[in-house]
């Protein structure tokens, strides 16, 4: 038993030493074998992390700098890497060069040089870099296309303006208009919509969409659109907004357009004389002549101006206008007895019917009231002459002398010769848009004096009152006699 205890004691502490060699064992070996299995766990990651690492470094190696990083390197070196990088930048850099000399031939009128360079700016830049340019380029291209009467070639460029910006809001709202000059009533509106859903509080876009609907036939959703044109919106502003519409649209001859924008001008503003003379011209352009006399007699008595009582005194030559006229001017000469246009008219009308009392009576109120109208005192001097009155028709042609020679800025159509005493973007007598001047009268009456054929209307009257001034200050002549 002695034997066997011992044996059991002896075993027991060969168990226990076991046990401690084992877990030391494991102590010292399981750490080295988790890190090994977690290297082996991440070495593809690794792998891949560094073969991006050295593919990068690589086309860095391969990789030309940039202009301005050319711009700061010295030497040889430097020199070679400017010309590569200046090559490799020309196509972005002349499609910018001309797509800015296409701008400005555009706003220098020239429309095909701007056509030209512009459409080949766009082949330079095929890739699309210059996004801002490539859409301003379209709109411009449309613009032009516009002008010369290709609505489709300006339907085409507007499309892909609004596929490269679909929120350009100007270029929706061109191409809804455009359609609708097409024809295409439905495409118009659909355009017209969605560019009111990306900027409802768009006026332009409103006004499109109110005039669709009114070519349209739609005359409530017309109404509704206006409603929402006019709401709290200035009335100054806005009457001015519609009239810049009707002169748009009377220069490119859409006269039921423009007469439908000057009336809602005139509603807004209705003591603007201006609006009341083109709104006239438009009906005189429409053959509509009775009409538009009523709409310059009509402004005439709400806002008296030059630019009105010039073109009655013209309409005035029409006999089947003559009564409406006179009873008009006998109205408005009580109504503004400070203007002598209307006495001016009203003698010319008498001397048409061969009454030269009433006429003196009208010259002699004219220019008392009007000392620069020069007609007013070569009519009196004739009247004066006529009956032999030389003293006062001396002071006639004095009078109309001093008017003639007088500093007045007037306004002349490079065109026609037409002399008016108030500026306005058409001429009423040849249609010419945009082309009046701005003169003295002084000098006029010396244009006058070096011209060996003058043209009409003032210079020729300037011309023939000085030359019977001269002739009266020596007296009456034998034949006068």
């Amino acid at each position: 038993m002695p034997e066997q205890a011992q044996v059991n004691i002896f075993m027991e502490l060969l168990a226990l030493l076991g046990t401690f060699a084992l877990g030391l064992a494991v102590g010292l070996l399981v750490p080295p074998v988790q890190r090994f299995f977690a290297r082996l766990w991440g070495s593809p990651r690794s792998l891949a992390r560094g073969a991006r690492q050295a593919g990068g470094r690589l086309r860095d190696s391969f990789r030309w700098p940039s202009s301005d990083q050319a711009a700061e390197m010295g030497g040889m070196r430097g020199a070679i890497a400017q010309a590569v990088a200046n090559t490799l930048t020309f196509r972005v850099r002349r499609a910018k060069t001309l797509f800015l000399e296409g701008q400005v031939a555009y706003q220098a009128g020239r429309l095909a040089d701007a056509y030209g360079k512009l459409t080949g700016a766009l082949g330079w830049d095929g890739q699309r870099e210059l996004l801002d340019d490539h859409v301003t380029a379209y709109h411009t291209l449309a613009a032009i296309s516009e002008t010369w009467g290709d609505l489709d070639g300006a339907v085409r460029y507007l499309e892909w303006a609004c596929e490269l910006q679909p929120d350009d809001v100007d270029a929706h709202t061109r191409l809804g208009a455009l359609y609708s000059c097409l024809g295409d009533q439905g495409r118009a509106i659909f355009q017209l919509q969605g560019a009111l859903g990306l900027d409802p509080a768009r006026l332009e876009t409103r006004y499109q969409l109110y005039a669709v609907y009114r070519r349209s036939g739609m005359a409530r959703e017309a109404t509704e659109q206006l409603r929402l044109i006019k709401a709290g919106e200035d009335p100054a502003a806005l009457a001015a907004f519609f009239a810049a519409h009707g002169q748009a649209h009377f220069e490119s001859h859409e006269l039921d357009d423009a007469a439908d924008d000057y009336t809602l001008a005139l509603q807004l503003a209705p003591d603007t004389a201006l609006w009341y003379a083109l709104l006239g011209d438009v009906y005189h352009v429409a053959d509509m002549a009775r009409q538009g006399l009523e709409t310059w007699l009509r402004g005439l008595w709400v806002t008296p101006a030059p630019v009105l009582e010039e073109r009655v005194l013209t309409a005035a030559e029409d006999p089947a206008l003559e009564p409406l006229v006179v009873e008009t001017y006998r109205g408005a000469m009580g109504r503004w007895p400070d203007r002598g246009a209307y006495p001016l008219g009203l003698a010319r009308l008498a001397l048409r019917q061969g009454d030269e009392e009433a006429a003196a009576a009208y010259l002699a109120r004219a220019a008392a009231v009007d000392p620069g109208l020069v007609e007013a005192h070569e009519l009196l001097a004739n009247l004066y002459q006529s009956a032999g009155l030389w003293s006062q028709v001396a002071e006639s042609l004095r009078a109309g002398l001093t008017a003639a020679r007088a500093g007045d800025v007037l306004y002349r159509c490079r065109t026609c010769g037409l002399v008016s005493a108030q500026g306005q973007p058409r001429c009423f007598r040849c249609g010419r848009w945009h082309d009046f001047e701005a003169v003295t009268r002084g000098a006029l009456a010396a244009e006058v004096s070096r011209a060996e054929s003058p043209p009409p209307d003032l210079r020729e009257r300037a011309t023939l009152l000085w030359g019977r001034f001269v002739r009266q200050l020596a007296g009456p002549t034998e034949d006068a006699m």
